[in-house]
């Protein structure tokens, strides 16, 4: 193993022809906990070239009991390369890279003073996993880290190359920059998954697999969106929704799962229908509004 750093990069590169092994979720909490104890906090103010917004540095992060459940809904394999957009101080590109599954794990983030915080953790666990005997984890197991990449970049103004998977922390970002990173991401051929923590905007390319919930540290739990990622050639094309067309049916005739559809459809729809402005002109007539909102699939079978 090999350590190597750069501007703004810093990047372990295993050498080794064998891929990194699983580590277990216990284990690899105890190793960044370690590696994380004299790391200072990524809470409080950051500096960030002048086009970037205060508003859109807002922190938060996701618990160590809730990187398991997420890291179940990427679904990382051998072959894939994991990005965390948005990645703060690094404990998640930090987790994947430890669990071993995924050939690389990516993170970028346009804080310097929670990129350098990044770094900081990321040479810890350099130093003990190159330091051979001495690379076991608090836990008494074996420990193996496989590539990881910690970056300084802003991930609305990125040429995407390679990710596979992608992790969206887009909770206090506005729209705009919302709209450019999934711009920039959708020109990756390679991507087939997206996790974001609020809902994307209306795309043909984006098909919503299911939700998935996560503790992080402004609630205790928070339902995150697992989306499939269609290729360019499948592109489907939104589907107009009526207002007064809703169907009446009672929520406890339905299955559980349709039921669960229902709920995610009207949340949906509820949201866009504040971005059309539906609500205004339902205040102006006491008729239902017949404006289509599109969306990308039905609302319930």
């Amino acid at each position: 193993i090999t350590c190597r750093m750069h501007v703004g990069i810093a990047r372990m590169e295993d050498m080794c022809a064998t891929p990194c092994s699983t580590n277990s979720h216990s284990a690899t909490v105890a190793y960044l906990k370690e590696a994380y104890a004299k790391v200072g906090t990524g809470f409080g103010n950051d500096h960030c070239p002048s086009n970037v917004e205060v508003g859109n540095l807002q922190y938060g992060e996701v618990t160590y009991a809730g990187m398991e459940p997420l890291y179940e809904a990427l679904r990382c394999g051998p072959n894939d390369v994991f990005y965390d957009l948005g990645s703060g101080t690094g404990k998640m590109v930090l987790y994947v890279a430890l669990r071993g599954a995924a050939a690389n794990s990516v993170g970028l983030e346009v804080g310097e003073r929670r990129h350098r915080l990044a770094q900081v953790a990321g040479q810890n666990i350099t130093r003990r996993v190159e330091g051979g005997n001495g690379s076991e984890s608090p836990s008494g197991e074996p420990m193996q880290c496989g590539n990881f990449s910690l970056r300084l970049a802003d991930i609305s103004r990125q040429n995407y190359q390679d990710p596979t998977v992608a992790l969206f922390c887009n909770l206090c970002m506005d729209m705009n920059i919302t709209k450019r990173t999934l711009s920039c991401l959708l020109k990756c051929p390679s991507l087939k998954r997206l996790v974001s923590v609020t809902p994307m905007p209306p795309c043909g390319r984006l098909e919503l697999d299911h939700m998935v919930h996560v503790e992080c540290t402004w609630a205790k739990t928070t339902s995150w969106h697992v989306y499939n990622v269609l290729p360019a050639s499948l592109k489907r094309g939104p589907q107009a929704v009526w207002i007064a067309d809703m169907p009446r049916t009672r929520a406890a005739d339905l299955p559980a799962f349709q039921r669960w559809r229902r709920a995610a459809s009207v949340s949906t729809l509820e949201k866009l229908c504040s971005v059309e402005q539906l609500a205004d002109g339902r205040s102006r007539s006491s008729k239902p509004a017949r404006r289509a909102v599109s969306i990308k699939r039905p609302m319930w079978t």
